[in-house]
């Protein structure tokens, strides 16, 4: 299949070749397929609510998006270098697998509803991800702490990069863990995930 791009339909000709170069990312963005076939499938659903997709056309493109994302996950289906970036390259294969019907995804939110979307989703994951094994060494850090405060270990104290007083471990290891609280940032409803929900609004640009 041809080459897809989701812009320039009112250009005679592409870009240069220099310039489609430039323009690729998705050698760094290929992370989001996961979250942009999620987003597209609940996107598939709100059409089918909207009534712009039937019950039958709903079921093909539910099943190629379940399909292209086992292909992604098994590296069955890769991007290829006329892919712009994630988007372009999914969007290819929904139409190998489902012909034009692929295509009616794009209605009702534009590239910049894809890119915010994928991204918060990316974020609120990961987010999760870091934070729980944050929460494994502060429990790593109160183990240590509290071996030590029976043992009474001392540890070299530091000033400015140079020695100073010689402090306790127990404390010190306290302290450390201390310093980077991370209780309840990783659960739905508390602060973080609220904040990443503000990621990229009121990005609805011209819509496709």
């Amino acid at each position: 299949m041809s080459a897809v791009r989701l812009w320039g339909g009112r250009f005679e000709s592409g870009p240069a070749d220099a310039l489609a170069r430039l323009s690729m990312s998705v050698q760094f963005d290929w992370r989001l397929a996961r979250y942009d076939l999620l987003a597209s499938s609940a996107h598939a659903r709100v059409l089918h609510r909207a009534g712009l997709l039937d019950d039958k056309d709903l079921e093909r493109l539910l099943v190629a998006i379940d399909e292209l994302s086992r292909a992604c996950q098994t590296g069955e289906f890769r991007p290829t270098a006329a892919d712009e970036d994630v988007h372009t390259a999914l969007e290819r294969g929904l139409l190998e697998r489902v012909g034009s019907l692929g295509g009616r995804l794009r209605a009702g939110r534009s590239r910049n509803d894809q890119v915010a979307t994928d991204l918060r989703m990316y974020l609120r994951d990961h987010a999760r991800r870091v934070v729980a094994r944050l929460a494994e060494l502060q429990t790593a850090l109160m183990e240590q702490a509290g071996r030590h405060l029976a043992e009474q270990t001392p540890a070299p104290g530091m000033t400015h990069l140079q020695h100073a007083q010689p402090v306790l471990a127990c404390p010190r290891a306290g302290s450390v863990q201390g310093r980077g609280t991370v209780a309840g940032l990783g659960q739905p409803g508390r602060d973080l995930p609220a904040r990443l929900r503000r990621v990229g609004r009121f990005v609805a640009a011209g819509r496709s």
